[in-house]
């Protein structure tokens, strides 16, 4: 099934984000992820610590966002030293919100390469869109290209 991610330029600045609170975190990762949640998981950490190497674990706040996507944030008041040590060589600061937006595209990313006949391309595909419109735009897509 070829489902679509562009949203119309109306629609994307539309989009935003709900922090999932309480008893419905225990179920954010199942929802999105059925059958991965605990790979998924696995994977934003991973990603988090290849990203920022100053990274050493945190909570997770975990946000839904109205266009059917989901993203983690590591909860973090400080900056985010983040250089991408493969690919296109980014270094920078960000927030710990956009640096989980960042890590998550690339988990996400990852994912969909080792399983193509998965939602993991939608996941990003939702993502970016959001990503559009964050504060720090310019430095996840910076990070990410």
């Amino acid at each position: 099934m070829n489902k679509s991610h562009a949203l119309p330029v109306s629609e994307k600045t539309l989009l935003a984000s709900t922090k999932i609170e309480g008893d419905a975190r225990i179920n954010a990762l199942p929802k999105h992820f059925p059958q991965s949640f605990l790979v998924v998981e696995n994977v934003v950490y991973s990603f988090a610590k290849k990203l920022c190497s100053a990274y050493s674990g945190a909570r997770w706040e975990f946000y839904e966002i109205s266009n059917g996507g989901f993203f983690m944030t590591p909860a973090l008041s400080a900056k985010l030293d983040v250089e991408v040590p493969f690919g296109n060589g980014y270094e920078g600061k960000m927030s710990a919100d956009a640096f989980g937006v960042t890590v998550c595209l690339f988990a996400y990313s990852y994912m969909s390469e080792m399983h193509p006949i998965s939602d993991f391309a939608e996941y990003y595909w939702r993502l970016r869109d959001f990503a559009g419109n964050h504060a720090e735009a310019a430095a996840i897509s910076s990070a990410i290209d």
